[in-house]
């Protein structure tokens, strides 16, 4: 009876005494406590202590808590699982365009936000893998790298006419960094060219381009009446309805130009005939004057 005895309580002892097994993925990285044979229930405190350089990254069932805290329900074992930091690196197409930031190294499954930065007349095209969000966000899972491509800054130029019954204005597109592009301003008949939404009053200038720019041509309507409007020593010169007159004329050479500066008419004539009402600009030797002619 005594030894029967003592084979129950032995087995009673081995079925309530349960294995909890640790292991590292690789010894030379890491080590692993807390592991052993411990009564059923028992709440245990599990560790995993990787060498400098290395990381843990979970244990083998999937949890990633270190320390955690096992309940002893049977016989159990558990990897630790170790490695080293993932490489981001991070790199400018050409480093007088543009710069970076977001290098380094990372642990699996780490979140690495990386930003592509152009310089002045540069911007920003898109990473090598396509992306084109200058600041974005990458889940890291092996070694990888990036490249930022910059590009010659494109500037917009939009012209518009404040009213497109009096006038129209030219120049609006795409352009470079640092080009020049050229505008003007080109009022219709009976109405005049005032001054672009910038005040500046050169009808046809030249820009710099560095940004965005939008102009307006502002234009408004002539009131067009019948006066002299020039009189010197030898010439005056007069309107009537599509008519340009040149009294006291004689020998002075004289030139017609309409308000796109295309020449009409160049002699020596007394009455100059124009195609519509308008201005038009005249020039008497070396004196230019415009001319406000009715229909």
């Amino acid at each position: 009876k005594i030894q029967n005895n003592s084979l129950i309580c032995k087995c009673l002892i081995y079925r309530n005494s349960l294995k909890i097994k640790l292991k590292s993925n690789d010894v030379s990285v890491g080590r692993v406590e807390g592991g052993g044979t411990f009564k059923k229930d028992t709440s245990i405190l599990i560790s995993a202590d990787p060498i400098e350089g290395y990381y843990f990254i979970g244990w083998s069932d999937g949890n990633t808590d270190n320390p955690r805290t096992v309940v002893v329900t049977k016989d159990e074992e558990y990897t630790a699982l170790f490695s080293l930091p993932y490489n981001l690196d991070v790199m400018s197409s050409d480093t007088c365009k543009g710069r970076v930031q977001g290098s380094g190294s990372y642990k699996k499954g780490e979140i690495a936000r990386i930003i592509a930065i152009a310089r002045e007349g540069y911007e920003f095209v898109s990473w090598s893998d396509g992306v084109t969000d200058k600041i974005r966000t990458i889940i890291v899972s092996q070694d990888s790298s990036l490249i930022a491509n910059f590009d010659v800054k494109t500037c917009v130029l939009k012209v518009v006419a404040n009213n497109d019954t009096m006038g129209l204005a030219f120049g609006d597109g795409k352009f470079k960094y640092g080009e020049s592009a050229k505008i003007s301003a080109v009022p219709f008949d009976c109405y005049s060219f005032v001054a672009w939404s910038d005040s500046v009053k050169e009808a046809e200038r030249t820009i710099v381009m560095t940004s965005d720019v939008a102009l307006s041509a502002i234009f408004q309507k002539i009131n067009l009446t019948n006066v002299t409007l020039c009189n010197n020593d030898y010439v005056t010169i007069s309107v009537e309805p599509l008519t340009i007159l040149f009294n006291g004329i004689t020998t002075e050479y004289v030139e017609v130009y309409n308000a796109l500066s295309q020449l009409l008419y160049e002699g020596t004539a007394e009455r100059v005939p124009v195609p519509a009402a308008g201005v038009y600009i005249v020039k008497v030797d070396d004196e230019v004057v415009k001319v406000l002619v009715s229909d």
